[in-house]
């Protein structure tokens, strides 16, 4: 007499298996619909996110570490980039990009170069030729910097909700190039 690949003992083997994935998904469906409460990005909260070390230590990185466009340099170009981000639950920075309207105004000002300025510029610096040609905004220069060395900064204490929880935050830095 031939046995049966089904036994009994298999068969409770198969039904505890198919149990605990259907458990394991029903889990899984509460863990995704928390993590879409995780999504949210909040503007206000108990406690602000911080740069580690202070306002003070950020803004000595921000000193360190930009590096102002030589072009800029050369056109006596500056002005103030508004570098927005969130800090994450972890401190980390993402999101990170400029806002080129804040309060009513154009973040900095564009300044556009024309084809006279082009060539001056090219003919004093030959060697930077490359970096400059009619038609570039200089604004443009500025925001890339601002936004290059924002991603480049170490976590910062996340922000804190009412409870004491971390939360996700929005932040506002102003970066400002002084020709």
């Amino acid at each position: 007499m031939r046995t049966s690949v089904y036994t009994p003992v298999f068969r409770l083997v198969v039904a505890a298996s198919l149990l605990f994935c259907f458990c394991m998904a029903g889990s899984a469906r509460t863990a995704s619909s928390e993590s879409k409460k995780d999504t949210t990005i909040y503007d206000q909260v108990e406690k602000l996110a911080e740069y580690r070390g202070g306002q003070q230590a950020c803004y000595e990185f921000l000193s360190k570490n930009i590096q102002y466009p030589f072009v800029c340099q050369q056109f006596r170009y500056g002005g103030r980039v508004m570098v927005q981000f969130v800090v994450e639950r972890n401190g980390r920075l993402t999101h990170v990009h400029a806002v080129r309207q804040f309060g009513g105004k154009t973040m900095p000002e564009d300044r556009i170069v024309t084809e006279d300025e082009a060539m001056k510029y090219k003919m004093a610096y030959p060697q930077r030729s490359t970096e400059i040609h009619e038609g570039l905004n200089l604004a443009d220069k500025l925001v890339d910097e601002a936004v290059r060395v924002v991603k480049k900064m170490p976590s910062w204490k996340p922000a804190l909700d009412a409870e004491g929880n971390k939360v996700r935050m929005r932040m506002t830095l102003p970066v400002l190039f002084k020709p």
